[in-house]
């Protein structure tokens, strides 16, 4: 595995350092190695830090942040956001390469209050959520992803299945399925809730954090949220540069009242991951726009 930095930052963020004191820190995963479809997964992070870098023009002063005109508030002033750069994968050493991932992670996130995961196609969440102190994994997402154990490694359509097997204290909270699949699904496991409301979402995350508070006063915490979000959870009207655009999907107002319901109810939230943004190489910037967009209310979201 090597690292790539580019002159285009997240945001315009600094370049990370060990001993930053850093609000958010931005990895990117551009690979779509764990895709069964033709994917352009991998042009996701470029894309995104293409645009948020324009949003964030030199020499201005991010203490300001960004003033939201839907919200009308301001969002995320103040800001102390490191780029990491990518983990570039090396195909011919890929199993040991992806095993690294979550050591990587692990570092990155010790140094920051929210880790930023873009991917990349759907199968890299698996390795972003290998970490001991994961207890809880909300996973936006119009398919189930939990297709039977085929392999070594998971692709983007089982990899829920995977993660069930090797990380049985995670509780995994599923909202936003509307694919069509043959024959009946498979149950999910004990750790595994299909949220068929916010409402059913936020009860179990309310559950899971009294199940996961401190035995004693002043104790920490057990473990972190991650909010994870394949972009083709939204409908394809508003969001078509994914892999496996699906109909009838979530408005963008709609996803951010989950977002924000999610963060609310699961704190602390430690990592956000957005998969599956897979501009071609001509688009206009336009899907990356809105990408970008969601990306900064979620971030937003999150660290409130």
């Amino acid at each position: 595995m090597r690292i790539k930095h580019s002159a285009r930052r997240f945001l315009g963020g600094e370049p990370w350092s060990a001993d930053g004191d850093w609000d958010v820190v931005v990895v990117g995963l551009p690979s779509d190695v764990g895709s069964r479809a033709p994917s352009l997964a991998r042009n996701g992070p470029a894309r995104l830090r293409r645009v948020t870098a324009a949003l964030a023009p030199a020499g201005r002063d991010r203490a300001d942040g960004w003033y939201d005109l839907a919200a009308r508030r301001s969002i995320l002033a103040g800001l102390r956001l490191a780029d990491f750069g990518d983990l570039i994968l090396d195909p011919l050493d890929l199993g040991s390469d992806l095993k690294q991932i979550p050591a990587v992670l692990r570092e990155l996130r010790q140094s920051c209050r929210l880790l930023v995961v873009l991917g990349g196609d759907d199968s890299l969440s698996y390795w972003s959520c290998r970490d001991a102190e994961l207890r809880r994994l909300v996973h936006l997402d119009a398919h189930e992803d939990a297709a039977a154990l085929t392999g070594e490694y998971p692709h983007h359509g089982n990899f829920i299945s995977y993660l069930e097997r090797d990380e049985p204290e995670l509780a995994i909270l599923q909202y936003g399925q509307r694919d069509l699949v043959p024959g009946p699904p498979r149950l999910p496991g004990r750790n595994r809730v299909a949220c068929a409301s916010i409402d059913v979402l936020c009860e179990t995350l309310d559950a899971l954090a009294a199940r996961d508070a401190p035995a004693a006063t002043g104790a920490r915490e057990v473990g972190y949220t991650a909010l994870s979000v394949d972009i083709d959870v939204l409908d394809p009207h508003i969001m078509p540069a994914v892999t496996n655009p699906l109909p009838d999907g979530l408005g963008l107002g709609e996803l951010m009242a989950v977002i924000e319901a999610a963060a609310a109810h699961g704190r602390p939230v430690r990592q956000f991951m957005l998969t599956e943004f897979a501009p071609a190489d001509t688009a206009g910037i336009a899907d990356a726009a809105t990408a970008a967009h969601l990306l900064m209310r979620s971030i937003d979201a999150c660290l409130r």
